[in-house]
């Protein structure tokens, strides 16, 4: 009853393009679903189910953005990683998806990783140095310095709207801003880049300790002090309890 309910849903639609009043031909849509659809997730997940079957190397998929991962120490692990790249290649091109090969990088972590080339449907994948996974800036030596000036240079952007926007700051309706638009951008997945230079700890720190100086009657106070009356912990802490 459901698939059949899913496939009504699916079937004889019809769409075309306005453009400043003027309609084009009405075409059949005989692939993909409704966008902005509740069902359209999950019917995508179902979708591409089996992309990772036959698949040796590590595979991460969240949503459309798949990952392949793989630990290259000879050219026989390079082969094998390849050939699990041309395998998604075989998939895609079997049920109809296209991978956006211009997007497609490769990060080599770590200086013993071995430097080779890799191609997806015949064209060679760019080899960077930063790459961007859901957010969080990754190094290829792994360090976590750039990805803590993003959320600091956030944050404190965000600290600065908060200071100049607001007419009347009192301590509770800075503390829910804090907590609702500032303080998430340092502890976004903090679980994958906790810092462990001093430096970046610091500049973490430095963020909630601007804050808690912009609130009433915190001025002159230690920043131990300005936690313990707010009702706030540091950001060290808050990492490791």
């Amino acid at each position: 009853m459901a698939l059949q309910k899913i496939e009504e849903w699916l079937s004889g639609r019809k769409q075309r393009v306005v453009i400043n009043g003027s309609f084009s031909n009405w075409q059949d849509v005989t692939s993909g679903v409704p966008q902005g659809s509740v069902l359209g997730p999950q019917l995508f997940t179902i979708y591409i189910n089996d992309l990772d079957e036959d698949i040796e190397c590590n595979v991460s998929k969240f949503a459309d953005d798949t990952k392949l991962g793989s630990r290259v120490s000879s050219q026989d692990d390079a082969k094998r990683l390849q050939q699990d790249i041309d395998r998604l290649g075989e998939w895609a091109s079997r049920w109809q998806m296209e991978f956006n090969v211009s997007k497609c990088e490769i990060i080599h972590l770590s200086s013993k990783n071995k430097r080779t080339d890799y191609f997806l449907e015949g064209e060679k994948s760019d080899s960077v140095s930063i790459q961007r996974d859901l957010g969080v800036l990754v190094h290829q030596s792994q360090k976590v310095s750039l990805q803590v000036q993003q959320a600091t240079k956030k944050a404190n952007g965000m600290l600065a709207f908060i200071s100049k926007g607001l007419e009347y700051k009192s301590r509770e309706v800075l503390l829910q801003l804090y907590r609702a638009l500032v303080r998430p951008h340092l502890e976004y997945c903090v679980h994958v880049w906790s810092p462990y230079l001093k430096k970046d700890i610091l500049a973490l720190e430095g963020v909630q300790r601007r804050f808690t100086r912009l609130v009433p009657g915190m001025r002159g106070l230690t920043y131990e002090d300005r936690l313990n009356k707010l009702g706030l912990y540091s950001l060290e802490y808050r990492r490791i309890r």
